[in-house]
């Protein structure tokens, strides 16, 4: 779907005050993949995301989105790419949310009648229908991210990159936002890249982008990521949550492997109730 080739980005080309955020990456994104890119900060993710949506071009290297070579997204072909930031309050531009979500399309001069139906199709679909009316002030943090996710849905692209997206929201909030964009790549396909450094929401992921110092230091699956400590020490992250209590189990005898989600776990301590008993 999207390649990077060899990119090299840097702030203040050619100054003397030039700094060199991307150093040589080259990965590809592929349709409906869900992947974690993670990183120290510094390390260039964000800007990673910006040369991936099209906002930055490279300093080198190429970005080619299919089959159509880019140093920089045309626009035509940069809302094939949605970018959700930290803070919604941000990126919301009306009062209104049923305008919030229009807005883009307006601008793109769609008729009427279209737009109020994907305006409608998008709010139902991220259980926002019966806000349709709210003033956007008055949403809840994860209610306000997930506008600000329809708002870029609306415009049907096929990759969303979410940049720490759920870092200022409590624990509920962040769970709706979570649940939304698993019900995105679920239903519509979309490839989802999110950049986090919470650890828990790294699990869900299928593949794993590490950055470090602007180069890619890892980028495979997520299973033998978590399985190595040399990797995960890198960015400080410490073992999930259910593989250390899994770890646990397994020296009182209950477990014999570790596991790394909710769900693996019962699995294995379900097998284990049964094959003994």
């Amino acid at each position: 779907m999207l390649k990077l080739n060899n990119v090299y980005f840097s702030y203040h080309n050619d100054t003397p005050r030039e700094i060199q955020v991307l150093r040589g990456v080259s990965l590809s994104l592929g349709k409906g993949e869900y992947i974690s890119l993670v990183g120290n900060n510094g390390s260039g993710k964000s800007t990673l995301a910006k040369v991936i949506s099209g906002l930055l071009k490279p300093t080198e290297g190429t970005v080619t989105w299919s089959s159509k070579e880019n140093g920089c997204l045309k626009p035509s072909l940069r809302k094939r790419v949605g970018l959700i930031l930290q803070n919604p309050d941000n990126q919301i531009v009306s009062g209104i949310v049923e305008e919030d979500v229009a807005f883009g399309l307006e601008n793109l001069e769609i008729p009427p009648v279209e737009i109020k139906r994907k305006v409608e199709d998008t709010l139902r679909s991220l259980h926002l229908w019966d806000k349709k009316d709210y003033p956007t002030h008055l949403l809840s943090g994860g209610e306000k991210q997930k506008l600000a996710i329809a708002s870029i849905v609306v415009m049907e692209p096929e990759c969303l990159i979410l940049d720490e997206a759920t870092v200022l929201l409590d624990y509920r909030s962040k769970e709706q936002v979570l649940e939304t964009i698993r019900f995105l790549k679920k239903t519509k396909g979309i490839t989802i890249v999110q950049i986090t450094s919470c650890i828990d929401e790294v699990i869900p992921s299928e593949r794993v982008i590490l950055l470090d110092k602007g180069k890619v230091c890892y980028d495979g699956h997520i299973s033998p990521f978590l399985r190595d400590s040399e990797v995960m020490g890198l960015i400080g992250f410490d073992l999930p949550a259910y593989a250390a209590i899994s770890q646990e189990l397994i020296g009182m005898g209950f477990i014999k492997e570790i596991c790394y989600t909710r769900e693996e776990l019962a699995d294995k301590l379900l097998w284990e109730y049964q094959y003994r008993n």
